[in-house]
């Protein structure tokens, strides 16, 4: 979709873009490397690489606490973050960004990850990986939003302050 100014970035908008990208990428590598190259070491059986009950994983990692909680259920959420944070940038500021974006831009990365994950043999594809990253990806558009506004210059007027007559 072309935004209003008919797909023409101004300078800021440009630079802002280029630095969204610039920051995308490495996290993107990042990302692909620590779920689809880094690995344990150890097989998993075909008959364990695939995992279709949400919240069955969630529940266990919930129970057993401690690292394997915060590693799990935590990790999944905070990895996605930073998708969610940079969508609004990558999709264009002249474009309103919405939970529907960040949930389907993190949950179809997620399910991309999840669907090669499961044809390796070092890994198990979960939903409910899928679930805590496309919260993560909310999350991080949430936390977006409210940065976005506390940069805003105090005496900047915003649409919803405007009086109508």
């Amino acid at each position: 979709m072309i935004g209003p100014n008919n797909g023409c970035l101004k300078g800021s908008e440009l630079l802002s873009r280029k630095r969204a990208i610039a920051l995308f990428v490495p996290y993107l590598a990042f990302l692909l490397y620590m779920t689809l190259v880094y690995h344990t070491g150890h097989r998993v059986p075909e008959e364990a690489r695939l995992r279709l009950i949400p919240f069955r994983t969630i529940r266990y990692f919930w129970i057993q606490g401690g690292f394997t909680l915060i590693f799990n259920n935590v990790g999944n959420v905070v990895v996605f973050a930073p998708l969610g944070f940079l969508l609004p940038w990558l999709r264009g500021l002249d474009r309103r960004t919405t939970v529907v974006h960040a949930a389907l831009a993190g949950g179809g990365l997620s399910l991309f990850i999840e669907t090669f994950q499961y044809r390796l043999e070092t890994r198990v594809a979960d939903i409910d990986d899928v679930l805590l990253n496309l919260v993560g990806s909310v999350l991080g558009l949430i936390v977006y939003g409210a940065w976005s506004r506390l940069r805003r210059a105090p005496n900047e007027e915003r649409p919803a302050d405007k009086a109508t007559p």
